[in-house]
């Protein structure tokens, strides 16, 4: 079901644990054995490229202690030029208590292995990784008179982007304590994402919304430091089924608050469109189509009768947007909603919001076997209508419901290939593009 990928043929290596562990005890590590490993995540795009990351433990090292390391692989000879011009003739290791080198080239496998924090791409994050005094910004909330903060590390893409919070003292770690730095490749992204927050957060406080307040931005280093929120995950509020009351709060609370910031001002932004995303998958379809066929053409007829709603062609006001609304994006707490992530923020059609939103619910009722998510989806479609007091935001939000569902099966295979090949009919990028037909279909 899963084809051999012709210009990436080392992927058999990157998806087994036993043959990637061997290739780190031969020609990765000084002298270190490799005891256990895990697959972090993936971003495989076939016929361009992969990135694998794993968690490693060592032999010199205690047994609770991991280290992350990035295995990238390439179908030609770049990624040697990539050592070439960023980790040859370095002497710095990675730290900790075994010299471990910073990057290694294996041309034979046209491959590279980087030791977290070190990425080519994200130039910036070994030192954004290393203890500071904190943001010149006066009030951030730290004390500099402490030093050598705690360092964690909360969300890491190779190559894309990276989230850390530095925190100082022993504080509890559900705190406003602390300072969050996100990092991003060179560019305009950490520019865009600095001025998001500088435009919304304001806003946010007089609707009694929270949004991370922005503290420094660093042009020369492509980071942004704001802010922690408190509160817990509204994902994980709703993965308990047996706690209706919890979950059905929840959904309100998340309607409110994605109305209160479809209200939002901004300007000189892109504008998102249905006819924008539909293209971005084809392109993605695209490329599974050389390892996956099957897929490939079941998600590409998906999106051909997504393109032939009248609802896409009827104008709409653009609105500010989120970009990637989802229960992990908001925090609940006493009452109160607190939204993060603004990095794909953009004006746009307000049901690309709703219909992400209720995607991530169906997805989890794909994965539970119930319907409990399915009837939280449509909950809050209706709360939001209602608090829109707008209806025609909600067919177009069923459409954008099944074109995030074909999303969502095109990246998680991209995110687990193997998966895929194991399971076949009843691997979740299958059921997730049969659960978009359902949608489609009613």
């Amino acid at each position: 079901m899963l084809k051999p990928d012709p210009k990436l043929p080392s992927l058999d290596m990157a998806w087994s644990r036993r043959r990637m562990a061997d290739l780190f005890n031969r020609r990765v590590l000084n002298g270190q054995q490799v005891r256990g490993m895990a697959t972090a995540r993936a971003t495989y795009e076939p016929g361009k490229h992969c990135a694998v990351l794993y968690s490693l433990h060592l032999s010199d090292e205690p047994p609770q202690h991991s280290r992350l390391a990035v295995a990238s692989f390439a179908p030609d000879d770049s990624l040697q030029d990539v050592y070439a011009r960023h980790y040859a003739g370095k002497a710095t290791a990675a730290g900790g208590r075994a010299a471990l080198p910073v990057a290694v080239s294996v041309p034979e496998h046209r491959c590279l292995v980087e030791f977290f924090p070190f990425d080519w791409k994200l130039p910036s994050l070994a030192q954004a990784a290393s203890p500071f005094d904190g943001p010149s910004t006066p009030g951030y909330g730290g004390d500099n008179s402490r030093s050598s903060p705690e360092v964690r590390t909360l969300h890491y893409v190779p190559h894309r982007r990276c989230v850390l919070r530095s925190t100082w003292g022993q504080g509890p770690r559900n705190s406003t304590d602390g300072v969050v730095t996100k990092v991003y490749p060179p560019g305009p992204q950490a520019r865009q994402t600095w001025c998001m927050l500088a435009r919304l957060y304001p806003q946010a406080e007089a609707a009694g919304m929270i949004v991370p307040r922005p503290l420094e931005f660093q042009d020369s280093a492509d980071l942004v430091r704001m802010e922690p929120v408190t509160g817990t995950s509204l994902k994980r509020v709703l993965k308990r089924v047996d706690e209706q009351d919890g979950a059905k709060q929840g959904i309100r609370l998340a309607a409110a608050a994605l109305a209160t910031l479809h209200g939002f001002r901004i300007e000189g932004r892109r504008v998102r469109s249905f006819e924008s995303d539909l293209e971005f998958l084809r392109k993605e379809a695209a490329r599974v189509h050389l390892v996956a066929p099957s897929l490939a053409r079941n998600a590409l007829a998906l999106l051909h009768s997504v393109a032939g709603s009248r609802l896409l062609r009827t104008p709409v006001q653009a609105t500010f947007i989120h970009g990637d609304f989802m229960p992990s994006q908001l925090l609940i707490d006493e009452g109160r909603v607190a939204v993060v992530d603004f990095d794909n923020a953009s004006l746009g059609d307000p049901a690309v919001d709703a219909g992400n939103f209720m995607a991530k619910l169906h997805r989890m009722a794909v994965r539970k076997g119930h319907n409990h998510h399915r009837l939280l989806a449509h909950a809050f479609l209706t709360e939001y209508v209602d608090q829109m007091g707008y209806k025609g935001v909600e067919k177009r939000a069923q459409v954008y419901l099944a074109i995030s569902l074909v999303r969502a099966a095109l990246h998680t295979f991209q995110r687990a290939p193997r998966q895929y090949a194991s399971r076949g009919p009843a691997s979740l990028p299958v059921l997730l593009l049969q659960e978009a037909a359902r949608c489609l279909a009613a």
